[in-house]
């Protein structure tokens, strides 16, 4: 047996010098075992890592660095770089609550192993130039073309016939709320969005026992601009015979004219992205809409001479809360987005005289009432950082 020996020596010797054992193929410390090579490598730097997530977090991370570059954009650089010297301090941190078994310090070693690879990334980032020109002056804005309609969701009312004929405490009084219907209307406007942005991490779970706080922007927005219904009609209840001598018949009706919307809001990613793809942001705002509107009465008698008519109108203007849900990408300086909102009308009267009936008056009720607005929207990104 000792006659081997020699030769048993030299094949654990010529493993342990191996460069192959030097790129992790297995630990140095006997106590955790064979580990394996790292299965998964950054396309963007060439960093070999155990776990996906965290090639991928160096591919993100590098991307973004060079394009924020690219932009000399020193606030998205930072936060990259940021996020992966995070993401590695988290895995040296990391300290199970569980018993040091063979694979949980084999699986500590691995998200040590990566938390340098990672640290190594950010030594290799893309350098920052310096010779960028100054940011904008201009504070950071979103200028969006919208298109797209509102719906009356509950859109009722009523039509009533009020007599004084007979004198006073003698009123002949009739109602009608019939054949009443909503239609959608389209809409057209342009708004300007200022914007804060903002950075913030949050924990993500890895496929490890590690929880990484993963870097993200979001803004904060005030919004307002000017849109249009071109005066088209969205709402129409049609009413016949009303009260018994007048028999009035004709249309309550209501006209979109102009709105101005100030809404505040903010903005965060929907989805962890694939490096190089765009981010997905989910938007959501309130405020107030000053809304002007036309509400008409007109119609006709069937029970006067010559058939004479009646017509009543109010220019309504009105405050409406207003509440917002949208989404919306960025490829460069383009923004691309989808939003609905709900503005809430308050109720309206308006009155007409019978010009045959002087004791005969028509009031016609819009009840509160929700619009739902849909728009699709194209904006342009630009001023400062």
């Amino acid at each position: 047996m000792r006659a081997w020996a020699p030769f048993v020596a030299a094949v654990l010797l010529s493993l342990h010098s191996s460069p192959v054992l030097a790129q992790g193929q297995r630990a140095s410390d006997d106590n955790f075992g064979f580990i394996g090579v790292p299965e998964y490598t950054s396309t963007e730097t060439g960093i070999p890592f155990f776990y996906k997530a965290d090639a991928d977090l160096a591919d993100q991370a590098t991307q973004k660095m060079r394009d924020a570059a690219a932009k000399c954009d020193r606030a998205a650089y930072d936060l990259a770089l940021n996020g992966l010297n995070q993401a590695a301090s988290d895995y040296e941190n990391e300290h199970p609550a569980v018993p040091l078994t063979p694979d949980v310090r084999m699986t500590l070693e691995k998200s040590r192993r990566d938390a340098a690879a990672l640290r190594a990334t950010a030594e290799k980032r893309p350098p920052f130039p310096a010779n960028c020109s100054p940011p904008s002056l201009l504070p950071p804005i979103n200028l969006w073309l919208l298109g797209g309609g509102v719906i009356g969701l509950n859109n009722t009312g009523s039509v009533t016939g009020v007599d004084k004929t007979l004198g006073a405490g003698n009123f002949l009084i009739d109602s009608t709320s019939s054949n009443s219907r909503a239609a959608a209307v389209g809409v057209a406007g342009l708004r300007v969005q200022l914007t804060k942005q903002w950075n913030f991490f949050v924990e993500r779970q890895m496929e490890t026992s590690a929880s990484l706080k993963a870097p993200y922007r979001g803004s904060v927005f005030l919004e307002t601009g000017i849109q249009s219904g071109f005066g088209a009609q969205s709402f129409n209840q049609s009413f016949q015979g009303v009260n018994t001598i007048p028999q009035g018949f004709g249309s309550s009706t209501i006209n979109e004219n102009l709105q101005i919307p100030i809404l505040v809001g903010g903005s965060v990613p929907l989805l962890s992205q694939i490096p190089g793809a765009a981010t997905v942001y989910v938007n959501v705002y309130g405020g107030i809409t000053l809304d002007s509107w036309t509400q008409t009465l007109q119609g006709r008698e069937a029970g006067a001479p010559g058939g004479a008519g009646f017509f009543g109108q109010n220019q309504r203007f009105t405050v409406d809360p207003t509440a917002g849900l949208g989404f919306h990408t960025q490829i460069g300086n383009l923004l691309f987005g989808l939003n609905a909102e709900l503005q809430f009308r308050p109720g309206s009267v308006v009155t007409a005289q019978s010009s045959s009936f002087p004791g005969e008056t028509y009031y016609g009720t819009v009840n509160p009432s929700t619009n739902l607005l849909v728009m699709g929207r194209i904006g342009f990104a630009f001023g400062g950082r």
